[in-house]
């Protein structure tokens, strides 16, 4: 048998508990997930670092020599930014599935957000991942994410095709 104090302080300690959640000053950590949303560019196997940010992140694309055999690099970036102090458990997934001239890229994004925070930090932090699709007839292809696509050509020296959000 429970006794009846302890039954009490059992919803006194759900109170304070869900009052300290609403004013902020305990943490309220929420799992989110966003679906196929942010960067996407398609290099050839193996770009620098100093590639991939420039694609991502610059104004100039740049140059890669893609050969066939060797397919395509995807990678892509979440949307949006990352708060450290309220956004926490960041992960990306990046599949690449082709058919026939056509390549869908399907991305997800997963974290948890302190539902409770007052403010948050207003640094802005970035979750990637990149997929490949394996070796490729030569042509051109159409790599598409969900709203949006952009085509590369599988032989030759061209500047890297990345898609933004509209």
């Amino acid at each position: 048998m429970v006794p009846p104090f302890a039954k009490k302080r059992s919803t006194w300690s759900k109170l304070l508990s869900s009052l300290l959640i609403s004013c902020g000053v305990m943490p309220n950590w929420q799992p989110l997930k966003k679906t196929d949303v942010g960067v996407v560019c398609a290099f050839a196997q193996n770009p620098s670092d100093q590639d991939v940010q420039s694609a991502l992140f610059g104004t100039d694309a740049p140059m890669e020599t893609y050969v066939p055999a060797d397919g395509l690099h995807i990678v892509a970036q979440s949307a949006g930014c990352f708060s450290s102090s309220c956004d926490r458990k960041l992960s990306m997934t990046c599949t690449a599935t082709v058919s026939g001239k056509l390549i869908t890229v399907v991305t997800s994004t997963s974290y948890e957000h302190d539902l409770g925070a007052q403010t948050c930090t207003q640094d802005c932090g970035f979750v990637s991942a990149s997929c490949d699709t394996g070796a490729l007839a030569q042509g051109l292809y159409q790599i598409i994410l969900v709203d949006r696509s952009l085509q590369v050509a599988s032989s030759g020296t061209q500047a890297v095709p990345c898609s933004r959000p509209q």
